[in-house]
């Protein structure tokens, strides 16, 4: 390779390196007007809210400048340095390196002016032969340095700054909406209200049969002076209860209720108040099972738990519920579950041997012991109720005679010098009698002879 060959290949070096230099430039410019463009082009639509129209005109006139700044930053010196396309002269890239090196600037461009004289001279031929080897020292790549590009990043710091700045503030809305609405042009969108609706209970669950009260806050710029409800084809106002705020009372819920609140055109998404069933009792009877003694019938009472019953009685509970899993018996020392015979109707028993007082407690998979009654079961202070007159009919002789023997046995004992004998015929001995139980206030009981 002589001398001039050698100077050629430096100056396409040379070359090769400018557009990689203009590469990284453009990069740099792409990312920073690109993105400039971009946040500009969002906060029109955020600002303004154009119509379909001027939004396929936005959209569309951001596309041919993204795709302008590709092509002339980007794309132009990819291909320039994979020689798709012609760049720079070798006169061009001298008098570039002249600029760097004012040294070498008139000999470069003389030799590459000699080289382009089509005559053969030997003189010309030295003249070029001389020129290019005071040149080959001289490396020219050295005139393009890439640190010089620096100077672009401080462009593009600032778009991700503004980009950065929105985000961090958590306000990534004006650029995710405004995004969406340019990219969906043809769709149409109308700007927001000035205020809207939130609603701030803890939810909208409630309570079958009960009050509900939804309370409403009003967020925006303005504020309305009243706001009106609606549901089931009715309307009403809502009671205002400070600045922004308002309140409805619903009094009585028994099935879901969709509705939605309007003030000053403005109207709020639809909500749902969901009703929670309740586990309610419907029907109580009790069926009481007297101890034998009393000689009374079974007896069945109707929707009370209370009771005057004698001590020995087994009461039993028949319970028909709706929208109920669970009945609890509860006392000071206990606590049972009533049998599910089946989906409503529920049963217990227990013998009652002394006063109590106790609650029956009905709960589903929402409500705990929703629905509480107390009641009281105590026996009267005589637990037996005699008929006197039936009692003394049924009698034989035999036991007429007894019951004169006992009462001359207390007699003795009360008066121990009063002496009282009293014949009993031998009739007694064959005659038979009703053996009784008597409860009284002495307790005792009649023996048997």
């Amino acid at each position: 390779m002589n001398n001039l060959e050698n100077i050629q290949v430096k100056l396409h070096q040379f070359i090769r390196k400018f557009y990689i230099n203009e590469l990284i430039k453009g990069l740099l410019l792409f990312f920073t007007i690109g993105l400039l463009y971009f946040i500009f082009t969002l906060l029109i639509e955020h600002f303004l809210w154009l119509k379909p129209v001027a939004r396929t005109l936005l959209f569309w006139l951001f596309i041919i400048v993204e795709c302008t700044l590709l092509i002339f930053y980007i794309l132009i010196p990819i291909f320039k340095i994979g020689g798709f396309k012609n760049g720079i002269s070798e006169f061009e890239a001298s008098d570039i390196n002249g600029k760097y090196f004012p040294e070498v600037s008139d000999k470069l461009l003389n030799m590459l002016q000699l080289k382009q004289i089509q005559q053969n001279s030997e003189l010309i031929e030295a003249s070029i032969e001389q020129k290019s080897k005071e040149l080959q020292g001289i490396s020219f790549v050295r005139a393009i340095d890439f640190t010089k590009n620096k100077k672009y990043i401080k462009y593009a710091i600032i778009p991700v700054f503004v980009w950065l700045l929105v985000y961090i503030t958590g306000n990534s809305i004006i650029f995710n909406d405004s995004f969406s609405r340019v990219v969906h042009y043809k769709t149409q969108y109308e700007p927001p209200a000035p205020f809207s609706f939130e609603i701030i209970n803890d939810n909208l669950n409630a309570i079958e049969g009960k009050p509900f009260l939804l309370k409403v806050e009003v967020i925006g710029n303005i504020i309305p002076d009243d706001a009106k409800i609606y549901f089931s084809n009715e309307n009403y106002y809502l009671e205002k209860k400070g600045f922004g705020f308002f309140e409805y009372n619903f009094t009585n819920l028994n099935s879901p209720l969709k509705f939605y609140i309007e003030a000053n055109g403005v109207r709020s998404k639809d909500y749902e108040i969901n009703v929670i069933a309740t586990p309610v009792i419907t029907n109580l009877k009790m069926i009481l099972k007297y101890p034998e003694y009393t000689g009374k019938k079974n007896e069945v009472i109707q929707n009370t738990g209370n009771a005057i019953i004698p001590a020995g009685t087994t009461v039993f509970w028949h319970i028909e519920t709706n929208k109920t899993n669970v009945i609890n018996f509860k006392s000071i020392n206990e606590v049972n579950s009533f049998t599910q015979n089946s989906k409503d109707l529920f049963s217990y028993s227990k013998q009652i041997n002394e006063s109590i007082n106790y609650k029956i407690a009905t709960s589903n998979s929402k409500l705990k012991n929703y629905e509480s009654l107390n009641f009281d079961l105590y026996p009267p202070l005589v637990d037996a109720k005699i008929d006197f007159v039936k009692w003394y009919y049924s009698m034989s002789f035999g036991d007429i005679f007894i019951m004169l023997a006992l009462f001359s046995a207390i007699l003795f004992v009360l008066f121990k010098d009063l002496k009282i004998k009293i014949p009993l015929p031998k009739i007694l001995t064959k005659t038979n009698y009703h053996r009784q139980v008597f409860y009284g206030a002495t307790n005792h009981i009649i023996p048997k002879p």
